[in-house]
């Protein structure tokens, strides 16, 4: 084992990441972002519990690699509290993040974007494109809720205690709540959610996602939208759930794939960049799972 975990932090040391940029928002918080290769705007949306592109650009099991090559500017960014953004010691709020939005969206110009979000980030996400629906071209998610996140006889429930009783809350969730069994990947997750956030602020967030609800935004929704979801994931959101979430979208597509954690490489990322990228076509024709 000690010679794997010297493997991948040797590589990560030889590992570098674009030039890290700031931004201020309508309520003067500085937000950290990074933008890499030419076309059309996309802006990936991470989970606002944790966030720390810098850092989780130099993990070899994480690396995004496809972002070096594909037809689109991909903008990526630590939401306020989390990374190298600005800490204000206030708890997450829908409102504050998609304040964090609206300046990542204003960096990439005047025309509309493609978004991809994973799990949390559905909530300012969703809120952002109803409030904005001429800003949004397209829409991915990826293991989302839209509303109060019903976390009896989830593991994940366990990890918001876990979290705040643990010395090592970082390993915490990247073990129990994302569930790998994977240890270099776990390992090198457990460094990356360090860096990110306060496992105190991880796990009050994860406890406010409990009470948030934007299901009567999604209606409103009219950008094509792909609901991604783990087959096997031990929830939430199950796949029954999944298939609800996308039927809210007046234009949603529910693509399924295999697997029981969050990691969302395991789908076409460089075909559904183009496929949100494209100004034709619908739904029905966007990416299956590789």
């Amino acid at each position: 084992m000690a010679a794997e975990q010297g493997s991948w932090r040797e590589q990560a040391r030889g590992l570098t990441a674009p030039p890290v940029q700031f931004c201020t928002t309508g309520d003067g918080v500085r937000i950290a972002y990074m933008s890499v290769g030419s076309g059309p705007p996309f802006i990936h949306c991470q989970n606002p519990v944790a966030t720390s592109w810098q850092h989780y650009w130099r993990l070899p099991a994480f690396r995004p690699h496809d972002t070096l090559h594909h037809p689109n500017t991909t903008y990526m960014f630590d939401w306020r509290n989390t990374g190298l953004s600005e800490r204000t010691g206030e708890d997450f709020s829908i409102e504050t993040a998609v304040r964090d939005l609206e300046a990542i969206v204003a960096v990439t110009g005047e025309g509309p974007v493609s978004i991809r979000m994973c799990v949390g980030a559905a909530f300012p996400v969703i809120t952002y494109a109803a409030k904005h629906p001429e800003r949004i071209h397209r829409l991915a998610t990826f293991n989302i809720m839209v509303g109060p996140w019903e976390l009896s006889g989830y593991r994940q429930l366990d990890a918001i205690g876990a979290l705040r009783d643990s010395d090592s809350g970082s390993n915490v969730l990247a073990r129990v709540t994302l569930g790998w069994t994977d240890h270099e990947k776990a390992e090198q997750l457990e460094e990356y959610f360090a860096s990110c956030s306060s496992p105190q602020y991880q796990a009050d967030t994860m406890e406010i996602y409990q009470s948030l609800d934007v299901r009567h935004l999604v209606p409103l929704i009219e950008a094509p939208t792909l609901v991604v979801q783990r087959r096997q994931l031990a929830g939430p959101p199950t796949v029954a759930e999944a298939a609800e979430i996308a039927a809210l979208f007046p234009n949603g597509r529910l693509l399924v794939v295999e697997g029981d954690n969050w990691d969302c490489r395991g789908w076409k990322t460089q075909s559904l960049r183009r496929s949100l990228s494209s100004t034709r076509g619908s739904p029905a024709a966007w990416p299956t799972p590789s």
